[in-house]
This record gives C-alpha cells, sequence and structure tokens, in this order.
C-alpha cells in the first residue's frame, strides 16, 4: 500500500519553512518569497550534496509538486 500524506498546507510557498535545513537561508535568495526549484541566485540550491542531501531535495520537489497540483485543482 502507499504512504498517503496529508499535509494542512494549502499554499505551495510555504512547505520551504517545513525543512530544517533551508531555515539559515531564508532571505538570503535574490527573490522572495524563494521556493528554491529553479530562481537565479537561489541560496539553497548550492547546498545540494553537501549540507541538504539530494534525496531530501528531491522529496522536497515531489510533495511541492504534489502541493501545486492539488491547489490548481481544488475547486474543480
Amino acid at each position: 500500500a502507499d504512504l498517503v500524506l496529508e499535509l494542512p498546507l494549502t499554499d505551495p510557498a510555504e512547505l520551504r519553512f517545513l525543512v530544517t535545513e533551508f531555515e539559515p537561508y531564508e532571505g538570503r535568495c535574490r527573490f522572495a518569497p524563494c521556493m528554491h526549484v529553479s530562481e537565479p541566485d537561489c541560496a539553497v540550491k548550492p547546498l545540494i550534496g553537501t549540507a541538504l542531501s539530494p534525496e531530501r531535495y528531491e522529496r522536497y520537489l515531489i510533495i511541492l509538486d504534489e502541493l501545486i497540483e492539488k491547489r490548481k485543482h481544488k475547486y474543480d
């Protein structure tokens, strides 16, 4: 059986606050809010493979995509 995770989050931009590795870098990206995906001069992305495991970042992206999709279809 697949594990189903229901987050009380509705705003995908809020997910970044739940990743503890992102905390020291909050506010250091060029753009705010930065979702740490494809924004230029992101302070978090260079951490992948050092202070942030690639697997943990990949899980962040998966959950972020799920939240974005859920939000798109919220009123369907």
